[in-house]
């Protein structure tokens, strides 16, 4: 077969990948702001924490301002204290990447202890959004590194394609059949 043809099935197959990648990413995210407790920034949400991991979310109110979003989770920071005394804060500008989609923001993640647990989400300057809403909700790990490898995944094939497609256009047979 020639390089070109496997190429652009390749490349069908990552992009594939890449967007099954983000729908699953937006549904993770969807569904921790459709599940998640909710407040607004500066007021306290109290809930019966597990012994899980845990997101929160800045809720998306304005669909058409990313840079306003990316300003207002930056400037937020949350304090968890939890049953057994302990306390635990969640920086916003200190993630090393923030999942966006049109749900929200991720603002960051925290390990609970079981038993009541209160959050409370501050920021350090008055946000340009419609609405300052965050919420708090299990994360969804599985649903979440499964949409990660899928993009990663739709990425390394994409790559892998766009070098067959090279030499498959310069007329070169790689792969005899």
């Amino acid at each position: 077969m020639r390089p070109l043809k496997i190429g652009i099935g390749l490349a069908v197959a990552g992009l594939a990948m890449l967007v099954a990648g983000g729908v699953l990413l937006n549904v993770a995210q969807g569904v921790a702001v459709a599940e998640g407790l909710k407040a607004e920034v500066g007021n306290a949400i109290e809930f019966q924490a597990e012994d899980v991991t845990y997101t929160l979310v800045l809720l998306r109110a304005d669909a058409f301002n990313a840079d306003a979003m990316d300003r207002a989770v930056a400037a937020i920071t949350c304090t968890v204290q939890f049953a057994d005394g302990t306390s635990a804060t969640v920086d916003g500008s200190s993630q090393f990447s923030a999942d966006s989609t049109d749900a929200g923001s991720s603002i960051g993640t925290f390990d609970a202890v079981a038993g009541p647990a209160t959050v409370v989400c501050s920021a350090s300057r008055t946000s340009e959004l419609i609405a300052n809403v965050y919420a708090v909700a299990k994360e969804r790990t599985t649903l979440l590194y499964t949409s990660y490898g899928l993009m990663a995944a739709g990425l390394l094939v994409a790559g892998i394609a766009v070098w067959l497609i090279i030499i498959g256009a310069r007329g070169r047979t790689v792969f005899d059949t």
